[in-house]
């Protein structure tokens, strides 16, 4: 009797280890508290809505453990802000989950506002079980980070979203964050890529596009007054001041001098070198990123301020629009080994400019990166100095060539369809008819290939209603270097791989406009596609030889292009 109660006891003994190690919390260090100590939560029909208003109102700023459970929000509070050093860490994706039993979010569902740092969230899944976002003057999203710092938002799953607005990750105005092995699935796709973002990291900007201020030296003069059609802007300690290529990496404001925010000077870090040109610069709260080793599904990545670091992310199949995207104002940034694809999820909408990457800021290093089946170019990128290294593309131009008869309106430069004879009405067509000016369709409006509205690319005197065309003329090649303005020079690429084009537009190797200038090209393997010419180069473009590029060319460094 006594010889069978033993094993029976040591596999009772097993089983209660086992229990305690799940509900245990993971080694965090001091100030771990679990979740029961705010309220009820953890078990499907208990409302834990009341349980995280506490978390968000305790002035200890605490780490909070989740044990394995699921844990109901029924509403995206108003009062969203968590307070500096609060986290909230699950047990894992499959085992803690927190369920939104909402139909849809107001705002956002969990934020970190002005002056908070060390926080974030990680190991647990968001499921939003459907929901919509209900905020018809802007987007939605599961985490807010604004004007902070070192947040950290790591192995959390965000799925379950439908409908637009939605910006999954949403950080502005905030530094040296980090975003890791992260999961965001939305459950549908939406045709217009800027509603459905699954990570966006915005600028925060204190002054507006092409205001020029000059530098001497370490002084950053601003004389221009506030621009009336933009909210006032602030220039802080801290910031950092971007531009074209040829400022330097690294470059922030350190100190107030006459200025106090708006016009007057202010001190920079360092001095800028007397042979940069004067040109439009920004200042930017937004810098520092590091975001690797996340998977997006139906949704995409778009970043708009300077110096982060992009590696081993994976974004596909999406919907729309380019699978990564950067501005004109994310200088100084860092791929490596980014991998994009697209497939059957594709919503249509956009599909002909579904590029899998598309850069445009100055300074940017793209290395090692893997495209494949996008319906556009692999690689588009329009930013002075960028440097391509290494990479390759697999079946590229896929998205179908269509032309389009309509009948239409035009009003400044909103284009309104009545009827469609014939094709779809797309973004890029050229836009010709009795009285219009020449111009291109571009992204906005109501329309979505039929009848509705649709946004120029120039504003024009109205046009009555009458017969149009739209037409097509192709995409660009595998590569394409498209802009030469003050951003868009003395680029390279090099030790790249293209292989099966599609049936759509361009389908060589390498193609750029004729504005493109100062592109050096060499070393790209264009044996795995047929029937094209390698290059077509219609602006500045030279190709090389391998060897010469490296003889005139250091090593790139990551996360610091030459």
């Amino acid at each position: 009797m006594i010889r069978r109660a033993i094993p029976l006891l040591a596999v009772a003994f097993l089983a209660a280890l086992s229990l305690a190690l799940a509900q245990a919390p993971p080694s965090l260090g001091g100030g771990t508290v679990p979740f029961s100590q705010y309220g009820a939560g953890g078990s499907p029909g208990i409302d834990a809505t009341a349980a995280f208003a506490a978390i968000r109102a305790d002035p200890t700023s605490p780490t909070v453990f989740l044990p394995p459970g699921q844990y109901e929000v029924g509403e995206c509070p108003t009062d969203h802000y968590f307070r500096s050093n609060t986290t909230l860490v699950g047990a894992g994706t499959g085992r803690t989950r927190i369920k939104f039993t909402g139909t849809s979010c107001a705002v956002n569902l969990f934020a970190w506002g002005a002056g908070r740092a060390d926080f974030g969230a990680r190991d647990l899944t968001i499921d939003w079980n459907g929901a919509t976002c209900a905020n018809t003057g802007g987007v939605c999203s599961a985490f807010y980070i604004t004007n902070n710092t070192r947040a950290r938002i790591e192995n959390v799953a965000i799925v379950g979203t439908t409908g637009d607005r939605w910006f999954h990750v949403h950080v502005v105005g905030s530094t040296n964050g980090v975003l890791r092995s992260n999961r965001i699935q939305p459950r549908d796709c939406v045709a217009d890529w800027l509603s459905n973002t699954g990570i966006f990291i915005g600028g925060s900007y204190a002054l507006s596009s092409f205001r020029t201020a000059p530098i001497s030296g370490n002084t950053l003069t601003v004389a221009d007054p506030p621009d009336p059609t933009k909210p006032p802007y602030a220039i802080k300690v801290g910031q950092a001041v971007v531009g074209g290529p040829s400022l330097p990496r690294d470059l922030y404001v350190t100190a107030l001098a006459t200025g106090t925010g708006q016009g007057g000077s202010y001190i920079l870090n360092k001095a800028v070198p007397s042979t940069v040109p004067a040109g439009p610069i920004h200042l930017t709260s937004t810098y520092g990123w590091t975001i690797e080793n996340n998977r997006l599904v139906n949704t995409n990545m778009s970043i708009d301020s300077p110096m982060h670091t992009t590696r081993s992310n994976e974004i596909g199949p999406f919907c729309s629009g380019p699978g990564m995207n950067t501005s004109k104002q994310a200088t100084y940034h860092t791929s490596i080994g980014d991998f994009v694809h697209d497939g059957p999820s594709d919503a249509g909408g956009d599909s002909l400019y579904d590029t899998g990457l598309e850069f445009h800021g100055a300074n940017t290093l793209i290395a090692d990166s893997r495209v494949s089946n996008v319906s556009s170019a692999c690689l588009s990128y329009s930013g002075g100095r960028t440097i391509v290294r290494g990479g390759t593309c697999e079946r590229f131009n896929t998205g179908a060539i269509e032309d389009s008869a309509f009948t239409g309106s035009i009003s400044g430069s909103t284009l309104t369809v009545t009827s469609v004879t014939s094709g779809k009405v797309q973004r890029g067509q050229s836009v010709t008819g009795p009285g219009v000016v020449a111009s291109t369709i571009q992204t906005g409006g109501t329309g979505t290939g039929g009848v509705g509205t649709y946004t120029l690319d120039k504003s024009q005197p109205d046009v009555a209603s009458t017969a149009m065309m739209g037409t097509l003329t192709g995409n660009g090649g595998a590569l394409y270097a498209s802009n030469g303005d003050e951003n868009g020079s003395d680029s390279h690429l090099a030790d790249y791989t293209v292989r099966g084009s599609g049936t759509a537009g361009e389908k060589s190797c390498f193609a750029d406009n004729p504005n493109a200038i100062g592109i050096v090209v060499q070393g790209i393997d264009c044996s795995g596609i047929s029937g094209a010419s390698p290059y077509r180069i219609f602006g500045g473009t030279a190709v090389v030889g391998l060897g010469a590029f490296r003889a005139t060319r250091p090593t790139v460094q990551d996360g610091a292009p030459p």
